[in-house]
């Protein structure tokens, strides 16, 4: 039982470093939010942790918060002046609209000298949403449904949501208007690209547009062919905004890692970031555990593979698939 006990120590590690309240804490007593009364709008399945993280170091600060989470997620955040709305992941309903008027009204309602500390993690893309004119949110989440069972990657499933859009690919930051802003955000993307995190809500596409050509006809069928034009990444909507990546897969493979060798193993990380059908990247881990190569190391990985559901799923992520 000693090594089960010291892969679950490990696996705890991982999660306590990318836990939302952890990371925003660390990361506000390295680079402190500049003004006396700070603005938090969090999104996202960590939103309600790296709420209390802020919560924490800002105190009496925070002038004012909404925080969208999943239901059931917002624990025991518990604050006067902090506004929670439960919205629905992984597809996107009628409460991603409400909560997407929410934060929009929430951005314009910024009062001179309120800094606006904007808080993004997995999940967000569903949860917040304004879809544009003509498309309906019951399309929307149809749409979202097929593409999750068809084994997008991330990227490219994001990609066809901010082209749906009026707040993603950068659009909120139109309410936001060039005041002040931070972005912290805890990444769940290969290569921690900001435009793809929660689908750049204050980040543009550095190349909009590109989409494998079956999805872009599916996005023009939906949307009647209207343009969705989105600010450019020099936009001055955006010229306020600071962002910072606070937790990734590297720091969850770090932590692991360390405990391990703590405990007296040899730990190789192999990377790199795992990607690709489920099957796939679960045949490549078992070739290299099983190969000639293998040798007394505890491997420790990191990724998120992709999944095409058959006619008839089961219950379960893409981590559980067979």
């Amino acid at each position: 039982m000693a090594l089960t006990d010291d892969l679950l120590a490990a696996y705890r590690a991982a999660l306590r470093a990318v836990d939302g309240a952890v990371a925003v804490d660390r990361a506000l007593r390295c680079r402190p939010v500049p003004g006396e009364a700070i603005a938090i709008l969090a999104v996202g399945k960590a939103a309600a942790a790296m709420s209390r993280g802020a919560l924490g170091v800002l105190g009496e600060r925070v002038s004012r918060g909404l925080v969208v989470c999943p239901r059931g997620y917002a624990g025991d955040l518990d604050a006067e002046n902090i506004r929670v709305l439960e919205s629905s992941h992984p597809v996107p309903d009628a409460s991603s609209v409400v909560a997407g008027e929410a934060a929009t009204a929430f951005m314009a309602a910024l009062r001179p000298g309120e800094h606006l500390l904007v808080l993004i993690s997995g999940g967000t893309s569903s949860l917040l949403e304004l879809p544009v004119a003509g498309v309906s949110v019951e399309a929307l989440s149809a749409l979202n449904g097929q593409l999750l069972a068809e084994g997008y990657d991330i990227a490219t499933m994001n990609g066809v949501r901010k082209a749906l859009s009026r707040i993603k690919g950068g659009r909120l930051g139109r309410w936001l208007d060039g005041r002040p802003a931070t972005l912290l955000a805890i990444s769940d993307v290969p290569g921690n690209a900001l435009h793809v995190i929660g689908s750049g809500p204050l980040h543009p596409d550095p190349e909009p547009g590109r989409l494998p050509p079956e999805l872009a006809r599916r996005v023009r069928d939906l949307a009647g062919g209207r343009p969705n034009p989105a600010p450019k990444p020099n936009d001055p909507c955006l010229a306020g905004v600071e962002s910072h990546v606070v937790a990734d897969n590297d720091t969850a493979l770090t932590a692991a890692a360390r405990q391990l060798r703590e405990a007296g193993y040899r730990v190789d990380c192999p990377g790199p970031f795992l990607t690709g059908e489920v099957g796939d990247v679960a045949g490549h881990l078992a070739g290299v555990l099983t190969g000639p190569s293998a040798g007394d190391a505890v491997l420790v990985w990191g990724g998120e593979p992709t999944v095409q559901l058959p006619d008839r799923p089961g219950r379960g992520g893409r981590m559980h698939a067979l």
